[in-house]
């Protein structure tokens, strides 16, 4: 799978898995923190039609160190996706 993800796919899928060390290391390389769904080669069509970043799906699967590194790396806690939705509304709906 790894193969065939972009940069900003693969920090999108650490985000996704709650892999905080995987993440840690795509930021390190310099990926964007605030890049959205629709600027990655991801299969999630779900995800990629509400253009959710990868702060968003961080939130929604309560993965709270992931979240924090995001956030330290510069991504906008106020970005929302396609519905108006921010990460915090994405982690409430979950119960997080």
């Amino acid at each position: 799978m790894d193969n065939l993800l972009s940069l900003n796919g693969q920090l999108f899928a650490a985000a996704l898995a709650g892999d905080l060390r995987r993440l840690q290391a795509w930021l390190g390389a310099g990926v964007d923190p605030s890049a959205q769904l629709d600027q990655v080669e991801y299969l999630l069509t779900r995800c990629r039609r509400r253009k959710r970043g990868a702060l968003h799906v961080a939130a929604e699967g309560g993965h709270a160190g992931c979240v924090a590194a995001l956030l330290a790396a510069g991504a906008r806690p106020s970005a929302a996706d396609s519905g108006g939705f921010t990460a915090v509304h994405a982690a409430a709906t979950t119960g997080h």
